[in-house]
């Protein structure tokens, strides 16, 4: 948008008058002025797309993975994601807003993802980061299975997991088990 903005009755000296509105470029003025003396700035402002920055990826599990980021203004939220930079999948939340969440799920275990984001602002004016990736966790590798102290009521069993695990054992007189 463009037009002419008045700035009366001010005092002498070096003045820096900025012209903004949301979603819009900022127009500057350095000048000087005389004390009274009304000024007219003929500026000229343009719609912008959304700027973002602090793109992260949070909690990932095997199956899932959240991603965050920020805008510098009110933008829907897109996340575009796969194991390519073809991607093949999306996530969105066309909730306005300047942070942003979209959690990815149904992922594969121990899978490198390729993804990008993207907002759009309500001028329908979008931007989109560069590809980055993230891997899903892998299961647990679990080795040397043994049975140890086999009572007529009771064992013990043992094994080895490559990463810190819960554990469960299930048993029973058939492989239905319990």
């Amino acid at each position: 948008t463009s037009g002419n903005y008045t700035v009366p009755n001010v005092t002498q000296g070096q003045y820096t008058i900025s012209i903004t509105l949301d979603d819009y470029s900022t127009y500057s003025f350095l000048g000087s002025m005389t004390a009274g003396q009304t000024t007219t700035v003929n500026g000229s402002i343009s719609l912008q797309a959304p700027a973002m920055a602090s793109v992260s990826v949070s909690n990932i599990t095997g199956y899932s993975a959240t991603i965050t980021w920020t805008t510098d203004q009110q933008a829907s939220s897109l996340v575009e994601y796969g194991t390519t930079t073809a991607y093949g999948n999306s996530t969105s939340d066309p909730t306005l807003a300047t942070s942003h969440s979209i959690t990815v799920s149904n992922l594969t275990p121990g899978t490198t993802y390729h993804f990008s984001v993207a907002s759009t602002n309500s001028h329908n004016l979008s931007s989109s980061s560069t590809d980055s990736t993230f891997s899903t966790l892998s299961p647990p590798a679990i080795s040397s299975v043994a049975a140890g102290n086999i009572a007529t009521d009771s064992a013990t069993i043992t094994w080895i997991t490559d990463q810190p695990s819960s554990s469960l054992v299930e048993y029973g007189t058939t492989t239905a088990y319990g």
